[in-house]
């Protein structure tokens, strides 16, 4: 499987991520910045997101515990995030008073 996805970034430039699974390899690529110097880049994780056969290819190469993984901890590390704020906000609150 080869597939070619086209992205609009988030200040308008267009990529193209590639998914490859041949030779018992699965393989991403994306023309973004962060993905030319090989990271995985949030345009990758998206395509994984939309597409059910990517995530399925995934599954195949047993990576979709990652996947998953990575969906809850960022889902957490949201909610701490927006508790800490929280947090912030009352200390901001009672200190500058």
């Amino acid at each position: 499987m080869r597939k070619v996805y086209h992205v609009t970034g988030s200040h308008g430039d267009p990529y193209e991520i590639t998914l490859t699974d041949e030779g018992g390899e699965l393989h991403a690529h994306c023309t973004c910045p962060a993905g030319t110097f090989g990271s995985l880049c949030k345009h990758i994780l998206k395509v994984i997101s939309d597409d059910p056969e990517a995530y399925q290819a995934l599954q195949r190469h047993g990576m979709s515990d990652y996947y998953d993984q990575y969906l809850t901890k960022t889902a957490e590390a949201e909610k701490l995030k927006r508790e800490a704020a929280s947090y912030k906000k009352g200390l901001a609150r009672k200190l500058l008073q």
